[in-house]
C-alpha cells in the first residue's frame, strides 16, 4: 500500500514539474505580433478583438487628429468614427522594430474618405499616406499606442487646388446663376420635373434620381433618407396633381448644381384629398460618373398665395 502510494505521488510530482517547466519555457507573444494583430483588427472592423489586445487602461493617441482615448470602450468609439468616414480603410505595416516592450512601426494608409479635411469637407475622395506608430506592450497587450503622421500629406492634389491660382479663379467664375436660355439649366429643371412627376405618379423614377447617400429635410422639419423617400412615395396616397411653379439653377463648377424653386401639389393630404399644398425647396445635385443625382433636399411649406404671386422666400 505504501509503495503504491509512493509511486503514485512520484508520478504526480513528475507531471506537475513537467507542466510547470513547460509553462515557464512558453514564449509570450512578441510585441510585433501584438501590434500586427491590432492593425489587422482595424482592417477587419473587429471590435471584439480589442478586448484581448488592449489592457483595461490602454491609451490610443492619434496626434494628427487630436484624439486621446483611454480604455477599450473609447478606442472602439474612435474606430467606429473612422470606419464611418473611411469604410474601406486599408492599414498596412511596412516595417517593424521590436525592442521588447517597445515596438515601432512604419505603415501606409489608404481609404475612400468622407468628412472634414485640412482643406475643407470632402466626399468619397481616395486618399493615401504614410505614418509611424509607437506601441508599449505589457503582458502581451497594448498599454499605449501612438500614431504620428501629417494629415495634409494625405490630400496632395486637393491641397494644391486650394492654393490661390488661376485655376481657382476659373472655378470661381464657374460658380454662377444660370440664365433662362442656358441648356444645362434647362436639363436640370427637366430633372426636377421628373422628380415632381415621380412624387405624383409613383412611376419609380425617384429611385434613379436620388443618390444612395441622399439626405433630406421635410416640411415638418423631419430628416429622411432615400429609403424613407421611396417608402413614402410608393404608398397608396399619391397626389393627383402637382407642378413646379418656378425654378432657378446655380452651378458650382461642372459637377454641382443647386436648384431653388416652388411647387404645389393636390391630393397628398389624406384627410383632405383635394387640398392644395405649396412649398419652396432647395435641392443639391451632384454629378457622379457622368450622372446627376440629388444628394440633399430642403422643403418648406408656405402659403400658396405667396407662391402664386411670386413672393415666396
Amino acid at each position: 500500500m505504501t509503495k503504491r502510494f509512493f509511486a503514485t505521488a512520484t508520478c504526480l510530482c513528475t507531471v506537475l514539474l513537467t507542466c510547470g517547466s513547460q509553462a515557464k519555457t512558453q514564449t509570450p507573444q512578441s510585441g510585433r505580433a501584438v501590434l500586427e494583430a491590432y492593425v489587422s483588427a482595424w482592417n477587419r472592423h473587429d471590435f471584439a478583438a480589442f478586448d484581448k489586445l488592449l489592457t483595461a487602461d490602454a491609451i490610443h493617441e492619434d496626434i494628427a487628429l487630436g484624439f486621446h482615448g483611454q480604455g477599450p470602450t473609447q478606442i472602439k468609439d474612435f474606430m467606429r468614427a473612422m470606419i464611418e468616414g473611411q469604410p474601406d480603410l486599408d492599414w498596412r505595416v511596412t516595417a517593424v522594430v521590436d525592442a521588447g516592450p517597445l515596438v515601432a512601426a512604419e505603415w501606409t494608409w489608404t481609404s475612400t474618405y468622407t468628412g472634414d479635411s485640412p482643406i475643407g469637407p470632402v466626399v468619397s475622395k481616395r486618399i493615401s499616406g504614410r505614418g509611424a506608430s509607437i506601441a508599449v506592450i505589457e503582458h502581451g497587450r497594448i498599454k499605449r499606442f501612438s500614431d504620428y503622421y501629417d494629415m495634409a500629406s494625405f490630400f496632395p492634389k486637393l491641397s494644391a487646388d486650394s492654393a490661390p491660382s488661376k485655376s481657382t479663379e476659373k472655378n470661381d467664375e464657374q460658380s454662377h446663376w444660370a440664365t433662362p436660355d442656358d441648356k444645362s439649366a434647362k436639363f436640370m429643371i427637366d430633372m426636377e420635373h421628373k422628380w415632381a412627376e415621380g412624387v405624383c405618379t409613383n412611376n419609380g423614377v425617384i429611385s434613379e434620381l436620388l443618390a444612395d447617400d441622399f439626405q433630406g429635410t421635410s416640411t415638418r422639419g423631419e430628416r429622411y433618407n432615400k429609403a424613407d423617400e421611396l417608402r413614402d412615395e410608393t404608398g397608396p396616397h399619391s397626389a393627383h396633381g402637382c407642378a413646379l411653379d418656378d425654378a432657378k439653377v446655380r452651378f458650382f463648377g461642372e459637377n454641382v448644381a443647386i436648384i431653388y424653386g416652388s411647387e404645389h401639389t393636390i391630393g397628398k393630404d389624406k384627410t383632405h384629398p383635394d387640398a392644395k399644398q405649396c412649398q419652396v425647396w432647395t435641392d443639391t445635385w451632384l454629378k457622379r460618373d457622368g450622372k446627376w443625382r440629388i444628394v440633399a433636399a430642403q422643403d418648406n411649406k408656405v402659403d400658396c398665395k405667396a407662391v402664386v404671386s411670386g413672393q415666396q422666400p
